[in-house]
């Protein structure tokens, strides 16, 4: 059967419509997804709140089925993102993908860059648009006691001095600095994701009175000579585990960013915590994300015993990220939603 006749796309009507199906369908699709729905609701969807796409048809009874969606985020004047793009299953191969991708570009005309992250068996797809080649994220996945908490030794990394993020950190003054390190790294400018996310780190567990570390969303940075934030490093919690981002040029850095995270997750899930909101048999592993420009990335975690799980490609459209941008410093990047 071909695309029906009533396709179209249209906005998801408020917040809850954009948790609702952005949030159920990537875990039908068997996604290692996020664990809760608080990075919708307190970081990208106020980043764009028009950005949330369904396509739909409609019946001659006037009854409407989604049978795609897709996330199209303009997160700054000049730079865009596109994630959670998926057809159901019955409709592929009809259309629908290439219309809704199309609806997503449209509405994001005058970003002077779009980003996505794609698996591998999808980027025919992707260059048939006119996306271009960015680079490969492998993702490795570790157990935080064996493969960091008991192979990482502190003594060896006193020489790094390391800060917790904390609801009395500066968020404006931080966020502005990581704005500049993720412009220095990867080209990207997104002052308003980062504001929101740091401001997600800083808040509340699902709304509640809780601090966002009880549910392992976390995060540290090392400053510079200059008391600049030089290096960053957070962790978000997942269906399954944790997910890491590791901003640094170091590895050395990183691994003492990795292990000092690695042990606030493991501390704070003990028995003998009274503040862990995760389930006891919440799965204590770690998904990183690493960014194959930079060849010490992979090595740094083979040689910590991480296993590939498997590789999404990172594509670009419309242009390149600045020039000044340099992913080959860089060990691991945000998670495909946050890009």
């Amino acid at each position: 059967m071909d695309l029906d006749s009533s396709f179209s796309m249209r906005r998801c009507v408020d917040v809850e419509e954009a948790c609702l199906y952005f949030m159920t369908w990537p875990r039908q699709e068997g996604w290692n997804f996020c664990h809760d729905s608080q990075e919708f609701r307190q970081v990208f969807y106020p980043c764009d709140p028009n950005g949330f796409f369904l396509g739909t048809v409609t019946n001659q009874a006037k009854q409407e089925t989604v049978v795609s969606i897709i996330l199209s985020l303009r997160l700054s004047a000049d730079m865009g993102w596109i994630g959670c793009f998926i057809v159901t299953g019955a409709c592929r191969g009809k259309g629908y993908g290439a219309k809704s991708l199309h609806h997503a570009l449209d509405y994001l005309k005058g970003c002077r860059f779009v980003g996505l992250d794609s698996s591998q068996m999808a980027t025919t797809f992707y260059h048939q648009v006119g996306f271009k080649q960015g680079w490969r994220c492998d993702i490795f996945r570790g157990d935080i006691l064996g493969n960091v908490v008991e192979r990482l030794n502190y003594r060896d990394y006193q020489d790094v001095s390391i800060m917790d993020w904390t609801s009395s950190t500066n968020t404006t003054d931080f966020a502005e600095e990581l704005v500049q390190l993720d412009r220095k790294l990867l080209g990207y400018h997104r002052p308003r994701f980062w504001n929101n996310l740091l401001t997600l780190y800083s808040g509340g567990h699902s709304g509640g009175d809780l601090n966002a570390t009880c549910i392992g969303r976390m995060a540290a940075f090392v400053s510079d000579g200059n008391g600049n934030i030089a290096h960053f490093a957070c962790t978000q919690p997942l269906e399954n585990g944790f997910a890491f981002a590791l901003y640094s040029d170091s590895p050395h850095v990183a691994k003492a960013l990795l292990l000092h995270l690695s042990r606030r997750i493991y501390d704070s899930s003990a028995e003998s915590s009274p503040k862990w909101c995760l389930s006891k048999d919440h799965e204590m592993s770690i998904y990183i994300n690493a960014c194959t420009a930079n060849p010490a990335s992979a090595k740094l975690l083979q040689a910590l015993g991480f296993k590939l799980v498997t590789s999404r490609e990172r594509l670009i459209y419309g242009g390149d990220p600045d020039s000044c941008g340099d992913p080959s410093t860089v060990i691991s990047v945000m998670t495909p939603m946050a890009g």
